[in-house]
This record gives C-alpha cells, sequence and structure tokens, in this order.
C-alpha cells in the first residue's frame, strides 16, 4: 500500500506484478493509474538465469508503449526546490554515511566524492554498479525516518507514510538532522531543515532510503 501512496504524490504510472490484497483493492478504489504484469504480461519480461519471483523487468521502451497506447498525459506534482551545485572541489564534512539492515548483504554505504559532488554507493561491502558496469551514484541523499510494522505470516509491511518524521538530508557532503512531511496521500512528501526552511536540493539523482524508526542503525562520519 505504501507504494501506492508513494506513486500518487507524484501522479505517476504504478508499474507492479501482483500486490498485497490491500494495495490491489486502494488501486482499484482510487483508480491508480497502473500497469500490472498479471493481465499485461506481454509489457513484461522474465530473465532466465535469475530465480522467480525474482526475475521479473520491464524496459522503458515497453513503459513508453504503454503509456502511448493509453493515450496518458504528463501526471501533475508540486516540485521540490533545487539550487546550483557549488562550484569547484566541495570540502566534505561528512564522508561516510552506512545504513546497517539486517542482513548483511543488504547494507548499504556512501562515500562522498568531492571532484563530482556525488555520493558513490556500495552495497553489502562492494561497490555497487549497474548492468554496464557503471558506478551508481546520487547528488542527494534521503534517510527517512517512518513507523512500520510486519502484518502477517507473508510479512507484508505497513508504514506511515501520512504525517512528519526526522530525516538525515546529505548534500554536498554534509548532513544535517531535518525533517519529511506529508499531509495526505495525493501530497508530495517534502523535506525542510531543523529551522523548518524547506530543502534545496541539487538537480541530479536523489536517493532515498525508508528505514525504521527503532530497528535500523544508521552511521555518520564526520570528517577528521
Amino acid at each position: 500500500p505504501y507504494f501506492v501512496e508513494w506513486a500518487e504524490e507524484l501522479s505517476a504510472l504504478f508499474v507492479h506484478c501482483g500486490g498485497s490484497p490491500e494495495a490491489l483493492v486502494d488501486i482499484v478504489k482510487k483508480n491508480v493509474f497502473n500497469l500490472n504484469e498479471f493481465y499485461k504480461g506481454d509489457y513484461f519480461a522474465r530473465e532466465k538465469n535469475l530465480e522467480a519471483p525474482h526475475n521479473i523487468s520491464i524496459s522503458l521502451e515497453s513503459i513508453k508503449s504503454y503509456l502511448e497506447k493509453q493515450k496518458a498525459q504528463n501526471g501533475k506534482f508540486f516540485s521540490w526546490e533545487y539550487k546550483q551545485d557549488p562550484s569547484g572541489i566541495v570540502k566534505a564534512e561528512n564522508e561516510q554515511i552506512e545504513i546497517k539492515y539486517r542482513n548483511p548483504q543488504y547494507e548499504a554505504k556512501w562515500i562522498f566524492d568531492p571532484v563530482s559532488n556525488s555520493y558513490a554507493r556500495y552495497l553489502g561491502g562492494v561497490e555497487h554498479k549497474d548492468e554496464q558496469g557503471n558506478k551508481i551514484k546520487a547528488k542527494n541523499l534521503i534517510i527517512q525516518y517512518m513507523n512500520s510494522e510486519v502484518l502477517d505470516e507473508e510479512l507484508r509491511l505497513k508504514i506511515d507514510t501520512i504525517g512528519e518524521g526526522q530525516a538525515e538530508i546529505c548534500i554536498d557532503g554534509r548532513c544535517q538532522t531535518g525533517k519529511w512531511k506529508k499531509s495526505s496521500i495525493s501530497s508530495r512528501t517534502r523535506y525542510y531543515d531543523s529551522s523548518d526552511n524547506e530543502i534545496e536540493f541539487n538537480a541530479g539523482l536523489t536517493w532515498i532510503s525508508v528505514v525504521n524508526n527503532e530497528h535500523i542503525e544508521v552511521s555518520i562520519s564526520q570528517k577528521q
């Protein structure tokens, strides 16, 4: 259900393969614009060298084809605030951010690169790259603390997406403790500093990590 709510705030096409009973009901009740592999399997592909159910993929071309067939218009949503990158090599205050999930192979680490003013991602202690061998980097990092609970034996989660809570926001080699706010399902999640000023992000990839308020350790290293 929380993925449906995040898609709604962007007026986005929600691409998925099935879902929890609650999420599927929400999609129908709220008339969410979606593409479900269960009914539109021709747009998806199964990777033969990967184990099901983690072997399903869809190409950008297939998504565009579906949008064109549906004669979809551009979705409307409220943009975040943006600023210019600082000029020259950035002096970092915080060089390394770690998110220690329970399973070590999913532990995430970000190391700041002052030359490109971006954060390089490591997964399970290994540099994270895409299928073409390109390093995964982000211009802005957000660690968003949210209340969550396991609902059933299938380990389905409930995440409270509405309201506000703490967030660590890392930009230009510096992390600050701020907050996130989302007033309704359709409203955009927005981020603020400790003085309640809205954050201005750098143009480029923003990576949001949602973590439980109680069960996941986050470590931010200061520059020595």
